[in-house]
């Protein structure tokens, strides 16, 4: 092949190339412009989505600015594009459509709303202590010498009979004496009465009997198993009538001594049941029963004594040991205690594991029963009892003392759902009590529902989270004394240091800013207010408790992480009752973050989120800005 058939060669195979290129190019550029899909995508159901020929573009929740002719991820951020229609306009304020094609894209699931029994879980902590009625003292009943002690050291387990001390004393053998120049005489029941006295057992006066030889010798028998806890004599001692010998205390049944707080009272019960773990057996679960609640509270803690009686018939357990405590009520409407096992049953008011069908006597302490609605149940089995409405945990996108839930609007042409304020009530497990604003059998949406609330504001409405809101009308603040703000400003700094290190991926800084916010907040336990301010307060500890104790066990950043969300909804109370000293405290919310959304506090704008860190440290917006503090 000459030089000129190779040149025109080349130069064919070159343009040959140069249209391949072009048209692959071409193809790829189109492909992107459809979102990636074949210009008829079929949804789930095999279909083309028909609703959404009115569709006039697709943005992305977090960035408004982005308008796009077809469906497919935002260039900005990772998440799914969403649909504005034509029709937008003509719904209702708070009210948005989407097709079923975008409900599945946007993972919109809805739950009814039920009249249910819900569980709450109340945490505790405490020790381990002895059994007051276990513990018994032998003392002396008649003067004399120790000849001999058994038990020569403090620990020492004793079964019941085991002997103790050996004691001399003239005083038994006059005693014994008496006993026997009475045999013949109407006055021996008298003398024996009087050996008894001394201390002998039936068995011991027995043998003086039998053996008609009176002794200056008595031996001293433990009356119950168990570890001598105090040994207060020696060998060789004299002793007078009525010294301590030994205290044994018997481990077989032990007290748990937990710390309740002020606002979980009003869901113990005497004869609740109470699980608890302890670190010396990690995985291992046990259980007591509530035998007491005390009548006062400390007012330093603003805790309450709760003494659960348990089992200990393997001696794994040890007195002084820590544990942590879980008590779940059952709650009924208007939050009163229910437990269907004791509804119209009879307990005993001294042993709470004594539970009969019909009134009568304690077995163990010859009580008289009582009803189990006396300690503050529901009867259940006689009762008109009427359950409470309850919405899962996910359904409320909350912020301060607001509850925003998206209900599924029924009979719509396409998925329609409505931006609903509703009244809260108390949180149990993974539900929410509802006061107002929601109807049995209406469908909230439990995921997906920010998703909605991000939709609306695209739509030029204003946010469901923020629509009450006036930046110019400053909520009510409580005031704080100097003391109480130089805590709270202490526990801000500290959560403001635990965020940054988060936000920049620092394992290290933010177990010591744990440290720092531990030291703080027993500074605020320390100032606890009276009224509404400490009720806040008490609140906002026992959350920081829970949170402080996740995170403290967490080894990672990835187990750190998940259990800030728990110090932020402590902080954000405080933050939301109080204010802040300095500057302003803005609510930040990323809808990506532990699956469902989580929120944060900053004291900038800028965002810098701690759930993610550097992989998507700017992923949140402003929910809304806190105000400034109003101090005594």
């Amino acid at each position: 092949m000459n030089e000129k058939h190779t040149n025109r060669w080349l130069a064919l195979l070159r343009s040959s190339l140069t249209i391949a290129v072009a048209a692959a190019l071409a193809l790829w550029l189109g492909w992107s412009l459809r979102g990636g899909s074949h210009p008829a995508q079929a949804d789930a159901t095999g279909a083309t989505d028909s609703a959404e020929s009115d569709v006039k573009w697709w943005s992305c929740s977090m960035h408004a600015q982005v308008r796009l002719p077809r469906p497919g991820k935002c260039p900005l951020c990772p998440m799914d594009l969403i649909p504005v229609y034509e029709n937008s306009s003509e719904l209702a304020p708070g009210h948005i459509q989407i097709s079923e094609a975008n409900r599945r894209r946007m993972r919109v699931e809805t739950t009814p709303v039920e009249r249910r029994a819900v569980e709450k879980t109340i945490r505790m902590v405490g020790k381990i202590d002895y059994d007051e009625t276990r513990i018994e003292t032998i003392t002396a009943r008649v003067g004399g010498r120790i000849e001999r002690l058994y038990v020569d050291f403090t620990g020492l387990e004793v079964s019941k009979g085991d002997h103790l001390v050996e004691l001399f004393s003239p005083k038994l053998y006059t005693a014994q004496a008496e006993l026997l120049q009475a045999r013949e005489d109407v006055s021996i029941d008298a003398a024996r009465e009087r050996l008894a006295q001394l201390g002998l057992t039936q068995a011991q006066i027995a043998s003086v009997e039998e053996r008609r030889t009176p002794s200056d010798r008595m031996t001293v028998f433990a009356p119950q198993g168990g570890v001598v806890l105090h040994k207060n004599v020696r060998q060789g001692e004299y002793i007078a009538e009525g010294t301590q010998i030994v205290t044994i205390a018997d481990l077989t049944k032990l007290w748990v001594m937990l710390d309740a707080y002020e606002t979980d009272l009003a869901w113990l019960r005497y004869g609740q049941s109470v699980e608890f773990s302890v670190p010396a057996y990690p995985g291992a679960t046990f259980a007591g029963t509530i035998a007491f609640i005390d009548t006062a509270l400390d007012d330093r803690t603003r805790t309450v004594k709760v003494r659960v009686n348990v089992s200990n018939e393997d001696r794994r357990l040890k007195p002084n040991m820590f544990v942590r405590a879980i008590v779940r009520p059952t709650i009924a409407a208007g939050g009163r205690v229910m437990d269907p096992s004791l509804a119209g049953r009879w307990i005993c008011p001294m042993h709470p594991d004594v539970v009969e069908e019909a009134p009568g006597a304690c077995p163990v302490c010859d009580m008289q029963l009582v009803t189990t609605e006396s300690r503050g149940y529901v009867n259940v089995a006689t009762d008109d009892i009427e359950l409470p409405l309850a919405i899962p945990i996910s359904a409320a996108l909350t912020t301060g003392k607001r509850a925003i839930v998206f209900v599924e609007v029924e009979g719509a042409e396409r998925p329609e759902y409505e931006g609903r304020e509703v009244t809260l009530g108390m949180r149990a497990g993974d539900w929410y009590l509802v006061e107002h604003g929601l109807a049995e059998g209406e469908r909230v949406v439990t995921h997906g529902n920010f998703k909605l609330d991000s939709a609306l504001q695209i739509l030029a409405q204003p946010s469901m989270m923020s629509e009450t809101h006036d930046a110019s009308v400053e909520p009510d603040m409580l005031p704080a004394s100097p003391e109480l703000r130089g805590a709270l400003n202490a526990s801000w700094d500290a959560y403001l240091t635990l965020q940054s290190a988060l936000a920049d991926d620092a394992l290290e800084p933010a177990r010591a800013a744990l440290d720092t916010l531990q030291a703080a907040l027993d500074e605020l336990r320390g100032n606890v207010p009276e009224g509404a301010a400490g009720d806040v307060v008490l609140g906002a500890l026992v959350r920081y408790d829970q949170g402080l104790a996740a995170a403290r066990s967490a080894a990672t950043l990835d187990e750190l992480r998940p259990a800030f969300e728990g110090l932020n909804a402590a902080t954000t109370e405080l933050v939301g009752a109080f204010g802040v000293e300095h500057g302003a405290a803005y609510e930040i919310h990323c809808p990506m973050a532990l699956d469902d959304g989580a929120n944060w506090l900053q004291a900038t704008l800028e965002v810098r989120n701690p759930y993610y860190g550097a992989h998507m440290l700017d992923c949140g917006s402003v929910v809304q800005t806190l105000s400034e503090a109003h101090d005594d």
